[in-house]
């Protein structure tokens, strides 16, 4: 067998995530938060929104919901997602928002995806822009009353 021929048979075989008929590696991010550790209860998890309205979420602690769960947005709140982004001005967000003194302060990043490309916004200060700390917000919400379901991976348990 030739190198060519391995080389074409093993990316074939090569694995994708797949949610009935999406396959997320596919997708593009549109928006997403990821909230990371402090030293006291702060609530970790990274919630992702993607351009086909599929969404994963993780929970790591500190939440009622923990491990990876999955869902679907309808078409209405995929437009609803892209309202809000488009309302908060997120397309004039700087890429990070950092009080370089707090020592323990609830960190989180917000994911985006709009006419200036794909980026994170780093949110560590306690008083960033009214658009972002609203627009944070609001995705908290938002991805709080989505219809998750749990999925289990291999390599979870």
């Amino acid at each position: 067998m030739t190198v060519f021929t391995l080389a074409v048979i093993m990316l074939s075989c090569k694995p994708s995530l797949e949610v009935g008929a999406n396959k997320a590696g596919a997708d593009s991010i549109l928006t997403g938060i990821e909230r990371g550790p402090c030293y006291g209860k702060c609530p970790e998890y990274r919630a992702v929104i993607y351009t086909t309205g599929f969404a994963e979420y993780y929970g790591r602690r500190n939440n009622p919901r923990l491990g990876y769960f999955q869902c679907r947005l309808s078409p209405e709140k995929l437009a609803e997602v892209k309202s809000l982004m488009n309302q908060y001005a997120l397309a004039d967000a700087d890429s990070e928002y950092v009080n370089k003194y707090l020592a323990d302060f609830p960190a989180y990043w917000l994911m985006v995806r709009d006419d200036k490309g794909s980026r994170r916004v780093h949110v560590n200060h306690e008083d960033p822009p009214d658009n972002i700390r609203d627009y944070s917000s609001e995705i908290d919400k938002l991805v709080e009353g989505l219809p998750w379901k749990e999925i289990t991976r291999a390599g979870d348990q």
